[in-house]
């Protein structure tokens, strides 16, 4: 995380942009988080945006970003919780974008703490109370990485009911 950050702040982070299966992506980071879902009695779902969907994007930093989100969702949701990761279509002022998301039923973020989540070494309430501890850099790493994407990281969330992350790619031609 240090390094990204470094790379990052010095101007040097660079995308390589390419046709990228969602498909591949998914098929490659989710066994991973899937074992450690069910070690931890949360179901980790899955909402496929059908198959030959491909973005434009860097695919080794787009794994980065989704397994962050899922990492942080796997932190922040309860045994019995559940986690959906997938994307769906849709139209922006670009043309047809895929919209990725990672949602989960964990505690959720208090209004007041979400801008936190964007800053170097910051982290909510719920996050200083977790016992899994992390750098408090993640956030940061996917919001520089999908920036340079050219799209932003929205976050929807509401106390006791869980948070959603999700940012929009361009389909590939």
């Amino acid at each position: 995380d240090l390094l990204d950050l470094s790379k990052i702040e010095a101007g040097s982070l660079e995308v390589e942009l390419a046709p990228v299966s969602i498909r591949a992506v998914l098929d490659e980071i989710l066994p991973l988080y899937r074992l450690q879902a069910e070690r931890t009695g949360i179901t980790l779902l899955e909402n496929d945006p059908g198959e030959g969907v491909a973005v434009r994007a860097d695919a080794e930093k787009l794994k980065q970003v989704l397994g962050n989100l899922l990492s942080n969702a796997l932190k922040f949701t309860p045994r019995g919780g559940t986690i959906c990761v997938g994307g769906r279509t849709e139209g922006t002022e670009q043309g047809t974008g895929l919209q990725l998301y990672v949602a989960d039923t964990g505690a959720g973020i208090a209004p007041d703490q979400i801008p936190f989540l964007f800053r170097k070494y910051g982290q909510t309430d719920s996050g200083r109370r977790s016992t899994l501890k992390g750098t408090g850099l993640g956030l940061v790493i996917c919001q520089s990485i999908v920036e340079a994407h050219g799209s932003r990281i929205e976050v929807e969330s509401e106390p006791g009911n869980g948070t959603t992350f999700s940012f929009a790619l361009p389909l590939a031609a």
